[in-house]
């Protein structure tokens, strides 16, 4: 939609019509040009892949889990992953989501005037991190079995898995892959380094494209930048943590195939007396095997738990699972949590 102002000409979406239209992907009036539109938009996000770092795990990756939990685990083979942001005693997406805003603001504040603060304008207005881009499904992992400021520390258990063994991928195409692995980012200079420059780059397609299309595509050109932006910033917007976090460790298995609209894969727990959506990843190795083995390398006891007591019961437990009672090797191994591997 034009506003004109007298010799400056704002381009302005309506709040609800943004929020409207960003729920599908908005179509320009010229059919070839949404083609070409759509063509040179893929080609730009092929590019700000680049812009995010992408880890490897290392071999092992430790899953904190409180005995109910991991019963759960050993009778199911399915680990759950929660929703990033609507699990609230696992939510993990409000600190990025706070930190995106309050940059958007920041920015606004710098932008003078032109088709760059109007972008600016409608990006903050129907940013909305919610939705297909902002809502994950996923599980916390750690580097070590015992990480510091976590809540499980002491009278739970520490799963080591083989992540080797999981089917997960690193970013690049894989379609037998049922998680992505990738380490948090810590470093608020690196977070908002890759803001910045996501946005530059959907801030200056825009404006090309308007000069490019002409004045009367502005609009839709707008709508569909901010809906990229939001994709790519949804994206990593999860790995985000805050800086004093950093001694954790922390790593992210985001569930593949498991957003909220496959109503099918969700399931709900009662968690603190709310409402918990969660996804399950299977934890097992092949489905040729039978019984399927768990990628599970050990189990590391809470410090203030009885370890040889713990030990007896674990053993018991694995015997009667069918995901383990008939593992020879390579064996589950029990161990206080001061000697699982780094």
């Amino acid at each position: 939609m034009l506003f004109a102002t007298g010799p400056q000409v704002v381009w302005r979406i309506p709040h609800q019509r943004a929020l409207l239209l960003l729920k599908g992907k908005p179509k320009l009036l010229n059919p070839e040009l949404d083609d070409f539109i759509s063509s040179e938009l893929s080609a730009l996000a092929k590019e700000t892949a680049g812009i995010v770092p992408l880890t490897t795990a290392p071999p092992r990756l430790y899953h904190l889990v409180n005995a109910t939990e991991l019963d759960e685990l050993l009778r199911t083979g399915v680990m759950q992953a929660w929703h990033s942001r609507l699990a609230t005693h696992a939510a993990i997406a409000p600190y990025g989501i706070a930190l995106v805003e309050q940059w958007m603001k920041q920015r606004f504040d710098l932008t003078l005037s032109g088709p760059q603060r109007a972008f600016c304008d409608s990006v903050i207005q129907g940013l909305n991190p919610c939705g297909t881009h902002f809502d994950f499904f996923v599980t916390r992992l750690f580097a070590t079995a015992a990480p510091p400021d976590s809540s499980k520390n002491d009278d739970g258990f520490a799963l080591g898995l083989r992540c080797n063994e999981l089917l997960y991928t690193t970013g690049e195409c894989r379609p037998d892959a049922r998680i992505m692995i990738q380490s948090a980012i810590y470093d608020e200079a690196v977070q908002t380094a890759i803001v910045e420059t996501l946005y530059s780059q959907y801030e200056k397609y825009f404006t090309s494209s308007v000069s490019r299309f002409g004045e009367k595509n502005a609009g839709d050109l707008m709508l569909r930048c901010i809906d990229c932006l939001r994709r790519d910033l949804g994206a990593v917007m999860v790995r985000f943590r805050q800086p004093a976090q950093c001694v954790q460790h922390e790593w992210l298995a985001i569930a593949l195939g498991g957003r909220m609209q496959q109503e099918h894969d969700v399931r709900f727990d009662v968690v603190h007396g709310q409402f918990a959506p969660y996804v399950g990843i299977d934890l097992c190795v092949s489905a040729g095997e039978k019984p399927p083995r768990l990628a599970l390398a050990e189990i590391a006891v809470g410090a203030s738990l009885p370890f040889a007591v713990c030990q007896e019961n674990l053993l018991a437990r694995l015997r009667a699972s069918d995901h383990t009672r008939k593992m020879t090797r390579p064996a589950i191994r029990i161990i206080p949590a001061s000697l699982a591997r780094d």
